[in-house]
């Protein structure tokens, strides 16, 4: 499965079905009314910011969408440092070995080891920074469909999540 995310063939014809899927993903987003408000919610909540980057494609996105452009993301982005592996019904030290083994093939195969070549301090991890806004969205719907949103100091930890709890309560969950 390592293999897979480490050295993925991505053959065009491949790349192109996903391509043509892309409309449909879209379409059935938007019949799904609370998901497709959920994430014009943190677009705008995060407007170009972590929370705020899409989590779908358009097909806007498709010019950049190919085989070499895939490739480069996962050989960018699919480094130990981000990496979880997750054994079920494995010895430990069985499953440090064959990763351990698939990281070395790697690395021998790109010529440069990983870690070398994206130090963990060259990774900044930027924090999400609500900017606010509002979005509207026309369409053909006998309901009104609305989603609020608003930084709460603190979040999910914070001193303000009975309050919040309760207002998301009486405005129907």
């Amino acid at each position: 499965m390592l293999a897979n995310v480490l050295c993925p063939s991505t053959l065009p014809e491949e790349v192109l079905e996903a391509q043509q899927h892309v409309a449909v993903a879209q379409a059935m987003l938007e019949e799904n009314t609370e998901g497709f408000l959920a994430e014009l919610l943190h677009q705008t909540a995060y407007q170009g910011n972590t929370l705020g980057n899409r989590l779908y494609s358009n097909e806007g996105d498709l010019p950049q969408f190919s085989a070499d452009s895939i490739r480069a993301y996962m050989q960018r982005e699919c480094t130990p440092d981000r990496f979880v592996i997750v054994g079920v019904n494995t010895d430990f030290d069985e499953l440090c070995k064959w990763t351990v083994r698939s990281f070395a093939e790697h690395e021998a195969h790109h010529g440069a080891s990983l870690e070398a070549a994206v130090p963990r301090s060259s990774r900044t991890v930027v924090p999400a920074k609500y900017t606010g806004g509002d979005t509207r969205v026309e369409a053909q719907n006998p309901l009104c469909h609305m989603m609020l949103g608003w930084e709460v100091e603190g979040g999910w930890n914070g001193p303000m999540l009975a309050a919040v709890t309760v207002l998301q309560m009486f405005l129907g969950g």
